[in-house]
């Protein structure tokens, strides 16, 4: 009887393996001995003709550093999340979180959990003005270091060139940082998902080429030109610094429109000034609001358009009396022109707007002026909650902002939004204050690193304490409006959690150099735990590594004979975990287990034990076996 079996994955999940896998099941051929071999692939896609073995030089973005950054991008984490259990409200219910850490480890953690789960991710990166940032990834060098992989210096340091461009050096690191987060935030964006970037003058040339290489040129939506305060701040020497943008792309195509309105106007042009002429017939019968009247064959000009009558034109009690051909610069088909054209009061062609039309939604305009989305509007609201204490934000985004970018994406219920440098928790601010006001709940994710807040006197020690402080006031302010209903099931409330490392030993034999060392470590490693974990904690690892999400039901439940269970369930996931830590699995216990109604498991539980449960049983290790699929801490 084959052992339903296998050891609890202690990394976060690989994708570019997953990938692979994905290419394998389409195209077996170009695999051998289980690897990819490139000049197969090649062959598939007709990519070894001559030009391309000559030119192998392709259009890109190149930076020193960007290998590097590629690799971190798929690198495991050896981190986990802990809950923190003095943190949030409504802690049992909701499905908002809110996590404290570093925001590339926790993109990893999510992957399995969360991939293709993300309708919306809305990001306020760092604009890479010129100040320092924290998210270095190892990538942070010297000036020197830069001038040599760029071949701007020799290996003494001496430079090569008499220019050197200094502020490269900034511009690498910020791609650096920014390339794996961004590769890793599409993964978890379902199909029809969105990502909308904030950024200004600074990096949005590269952010363009960043976003083709990962999203792919043909998922470019647009860009949002945003008037982004009240006042110019003139911080530039040429020209005054009004705007911001929103970068748009999407994982793949939109099921609909990104739009914040219905199409509204009652008429519309019917000419195009530059279309090729063409001749339309108008056909007895239409409306005409000029004077009564024949109007002569012949060219007629209203506004900057001109026309063709091509027969004479008669109106009586102001509708067409005959058929006629007009040649003119056509924006509409002669359908459309049959449904809906009339004649103007300056003897002109207008056509009014379908019925169909009106129930169709406005692309969204390139160009965002409104105060609401202002950014001191976001610290008036900042000033509002925290009683005009002085917070460490200066231009905190608006909730107007977000309420725009949530109404061009159409949330729906239970759809998560996802925030990886939360900041100031505006995001999440405005995902609860929609909650308060629509009959449904959206849900949301925001990540942010707990940097220290300097220069300020402040009694919050980090970014992150000071975001959490904000939601917590927001919900106060929210629950107690006069205008907000109770009787409303909405998820009002988040929970908190923070990056630790992980509760498993890391395997490690790259210094055993003797038979001896390498008895020892596998000594050390008869327990796969470190010691003094918190069993919580280590549930929570599991849930990440099981693929559930962070809102899952944890129930300690199952008391059999000697044994405790803990019972994980989400309604993300067919299956359900049973979880025992215990050190030995009593006869009795599996007896239980084994005369489980089926009912009670039909196919669904996945038995978690630990691995000195079952040392020496592979009897009742082979009869669970038989009914539970088995995986080993």
């Amino acid at each position: 009887m084959k052992e339903n079996n296998e050891k609890i994955r202690v990394q976060s999940l690989n994708f570019i393996e997953e990938k692979k896998k994905k290419l394998k099941e389409i195209f077996p051929e170009i695999f051998s001995d289980g690897n990819l071999d490139i000049l197969k692939l090649k062959e598939l896609c007709n990519n070894s003709n001559e030009e391309n073995e000559i030119n192998n030089e392709f259009y890109g973005l190149f930076w020193p550093g960007k290998k590097k950054a590629k690799e971190n991008s798929r690198s495991q984490t050896q981190g986990t999340l802990s809950l923190l259990k003095d943190c949030g409200v409504d802690i049992e219910n909701t499905k908002n979180i809110f996590i404290e850490g570093e925001n590339l480890e926790v993109l990893k953690l999510l992957q399995k959990s969360y991939a293709n789960k993300i309708k919306l991710i809305y990001i306020d990166p760092p604009y890479n003005t010129g100040n320092d940032f924290i998210y270095h990834d190892k990538y942070s060098e010297g000036k020197n270091d830069y001038y040599k992989k760029t071949k701007q210096a020799d290996e003494n340091g001496q430079l090569l060139t008499s220019n050197p461009i200094a502020s490269g050096r900034f511009h690498s690191n910020w791609l650096s940082m920014m390339y794996p987060r961004l590769e890793l935030a599409r993964n978890l964006l379902c199909e029809d998902g969105v990502i909308f970037i904030s950024i200004d003058d600074n990096e949005i040339h590269n952010l363009r080429h960043l976003m083709d290489e990962i999203f792919g040129q043909g998922n470019f939506c647009g860009v949002i030109k945003r008037r982004a305060s009240r006042k110019s701040t003139f911080l530039s020497k040429t020209m005054s610094d009004l705007c911001d943008y929103l970068v748009i792309y999407s994982k793949g195509e939109l099921s609909e429109i990104l739009s914040v309105e219905q199409v509204s106007d009652g008429t519309r042009p019917v000419f195009n000034e530059g279309n090729k002429l063409t001749n339309r017939t108008l056909y007895k019968g239409i409306q005409a609001k000029c004077d009564d009247g024949v109007y002569k064959a012949g060219e007629y000009s209203v506004r900057s358009f001109k026309f063709e009558l091509l027969n004479e034109l008669i109106i009586k009690n102001g509708i067409l009396q005959n058929d006629v051909e007009v040649n003119a610069p056509w924006r509409v088909n002669q359908q459309i022109i049959n449904k809906s054209i009339f004649i103007t009061k300056h003897f002109g062609f207008r056509r009014k707007v379908l019925d169909e039309e009106l129930e169709k939604k406005k692309v969204l305009s390139d160009l965002l002026d409104n105060s609401d989305c202002y950014n001191e509007k976001g610290s008036e609201e900042l000033y509002s909650l925290f009683e005009n204490e002085k917070c460490v934000f200066d231009n905190p985004k608006p909730i107007g902002l977000m309420q725009y970018i949530f109404k061009a994406c159409n949330l729906k219920e239970n759809d998560y939004v996802l925030d990886f440098f939360a900041g100031s928790g505006t995001t999440l601010h405005s995902v609860l204050y929609e909650n308060s006001i629509k009959d449904f709940s959206i849900n949301c994710i925001s990540i942010q690193i707990p940097l220290k807040i300097k220069g300020i006197n402040s009694k919050y020690e980090t970014i992150s304490e000071l975001t959490i402080e904000r939601i917590n006031k927001a919900i106060k302010k929210i629950t107690s409006h006069s205008e907000f209903s109770k009787t409303k099931n909405s998820d009002l409330g988040f929970k908190c959690f923070s990056l630790k490392e992980t509760n498993f030993k890391n395997f490690d034999n790259k210094n055993v150099e003797s038979l001896s060392e390498l008895e020892n470590l596998f000594s050390n490693y008869q327990e796969t735990l470190k010691s003094n974990r918190i069993e919580e904690d280590i549930i929570w690892e599991i849930i990440l590594q099981e693929g559930f999400p962070l809102h899952s039901k944890i129930k300690k439940e199952m008391k059999i004979i000697n044994n405790i269970f803990y019972r994980i369930s989400s309604n993300w996931c067919f299956h359900e975990l049973l979880i025992c830590f215990d050190d030995k699995i009593n006869y009795e216990t599996e007896f239980e287990l084994l005369n489980l109604e089926k009912s009670d498991i039909d196919n669904r539980f996945i038995l978690i034990l630990k691995d000195k449960a079952l040392y020496k049983r592979d009897d009742i290790k082979i009869r669970l076996s038989d009914k539970f699929k088995i995986k080993t801490l």
